[in-house]
């Protein structure tokens, strides 16, 4: 009994718990603003941004719900939750730099008044790959709480 509550009050358990709440959080934000995020994303990426991140995306994400199942391990679910988002949170970054960064409009003009956004970190094309090199790195590097192999 005593070991279960030293267990449940682990500082690094609670730690991953609460990253893995907000990563599903956002998630969950990401699919419900998935139209604006897509068409923020189509003007920032290449055509073939979409397909290179996704499948290999999805094709991760199916392999590691079947070694979740096969392999039941501490903080398992929350590492997984990470994994998943994680690479998903870099290739979404250009939409959310951009509700972030000021928009400048002008109030004088009568025709013709274009919105001009500042890009809040500069490396928004970049991301894709950002997130591409993050999703193979945190499902091939080896740790002791990955239950990849």
């Amino acid at each position: 009994m005593d070991q279960m509550k030293t267990q449940v009050n682990n500082p690094s358990r609670i730690v991953i718990s609460i990253l893995a709440v907000t990563a599903t959080l956002m998630a969950l934000m990401i699919l419900l603003l998935g139209e604006d995020i897509l068409q923020t994303l189509e003007s920032i990426y290449p055509s073939w941004a979409f397909p290179v991140y996704f499948i290999p995306w999805f094709l991760l994400f199916i392999s590691s719900v079947q070694k979740l199942n096969k392999h039941k391990k501490e903080h398992g679910l929350q590492v997984w939750v990470l994994k998943i988002t994680f690479p998903l949170f870099l290739f979404t970054l250009p939409f959310f730099s951009h509700l972030l960064s000021a928009v400048n409009t002008s109030s004088h003009c009568i025709n013709d008044c274009q919105v001009n956004q500042g890009i809040l970190l500069g490396l928004e094309p970049y991301c894709m790959f950002f997130a591409i090199i993050s999703l193979f790195l945190l499902f091939t590097l080896p740790s002791k709480w990955l239950h990849n192999k």
